[in-house]
């Protein structure tokens, strides 16, 4: 499963090599974009949380005709977002994705990026070459898992 921001050429690297994996387009990107849209229309106040309930439900049709339904005025961001909508329409399939338990933003995965590595990768004085910082990230993502008895046990064995 991959939560990214609707980048194409994310997109087509996740796509080539992760072909059978959920592609899912992060649903705070696309708020934040409706929330654009809907501001340089002057759209009603309710237009925007009846968007998102729309996104939610899985009807990301319905947001793009409503999309395109907004004012003039805003004509270049709405049909820039249209062709945002209709290029992730599978990737925006959030009742299914929700259905199946999974994350449709990458709030909790930026956080523990955050927690998991740059707290312990910035730290003053450190500096790291490519083949180093692989390694460690992969030993600290090891510890943290709640799979690190495996790793643990690793160590333990006279062999290690």
């Amino acid at each position: 499963m991959f939560v990214t921001d609707g980048a194409q050429w994310i997109q087509h690297w996740l796509q080539e090599r992760y072909p059978h994996a959920t592609h899912i387009l992060d649903f705070y990107h696309v708020a934040e974009k409706l929330a654009a849209v809907a501001q340089a229309a002057h759209a009603p106040p309710a237009w925007l949380p009846a968007q998102y309930a729309c996104l939610w439900a899985g009807q990301s049709r319905a947001v793009e005709q409503a999309v395109a339904d907004l004012s003039p005025r805003a004509a270049p961001l709405t049909t820039q977002l249209g062709a945002y909508l209709r290029t992730n329409r599978a990737r925006l399939r959030y009742d299914l994705f929700r259905q199946r338990g999974l994350l449709c933003g990458s709030g909790p995965i930026e956080a523990a990026h955050r927690t998991l590595l740059q707290v312990r990768l910035k730290r003053s004085g450190q500096r790291w070459s490519n083949h180093g910082l692989d390694r460690l990230v992969r030993l600290r993502s090891a510890l943290k898992s709640p799979q690190a008895h495996l790793l643990t046990d690793l160590f333990k064995r006279p062999a290690a």
